[in-house]
């Protein structure tokens, strides 16, 4: 087995860790993990305590302002581990089988993950494309699917939550698409 890594940014800045195993000439896993992930939730966290503690001492004033702000700090108390549990990306990894398929993987914080197959005779290309996402350009690692193999569409895109920036992708894509081009 061969493994390399290699450290990169996201298109906001932040740390991500690129590994690639290469487990044999048929199977590869690309992993890439957002190593500030931690600091992201424990900030929220403390937001939370911070909330906590302006709510106990609203409710104890007890004017009807304070009380009705409370409220309203409490509901966003009680939406933050949905936004922790939903939004926090750990990590993202792509596990590519010849002659099998492609196995998209993302794991969010609380060990919650979403798990996607692509059958191997259903992909027709890995590109990287151009795309406009909140009024900016940024590039996806994208995969191009022949027939009607997911109610997504014909276009999935790899690493969307974790958004690597260019350099990254196309360190990631040489690999991808070498394997995959063989196949």
């Amino acid at each position: 087995m061969k493994t390399v890594q290699r450290i990169f940014k996201n298109i906001h800045g932040k740390e991500l860790r690129v590994e690639i195993d290469s487990f044999s000439e048929n199977t590869i896993s690309i992993l890439v993990e957002n190593t500030e992930s931690s600091v992201e939730r424990r900030k929220l966290l403390k937001v939370a305590g911070f909330i906590g503690s302006l709510y106990a001492a609203l409710v104890f004033l007890g004017s009807p302002f304070g009380l009705i702000l409370g409220h309203i700090l409490m509901l966003f108390l009680t939406l933050l581990p949905i936004y922790l549990h939903t939004k926090v990306v750990e990590s993202e990894s792509v596990t590519f089988i010849r002659h099998f398929g492609l196995q998209n993987t993302i794991k969010y914080s609380k060990n919650r993950v979403k798990n996607l197959l692509i059958p191997a005779h259903t992909i027709h290309d890995i590109i990287i494309n151009e795309v406009i996402h909140h009024q900016r350009v940024i590039f996806m690692l994208q995969i191009l699917l022949e027939g009607e193999t997911s109610h997504e569409g014909k276009i999935h895109s790899l690493f969307k939550n974790t958004k690597p920036n260019l350099s990254c992708l196309e360190f990631i894509y040489k690999t991808l698409h070498s394997r995959w081009r063989t196949s």
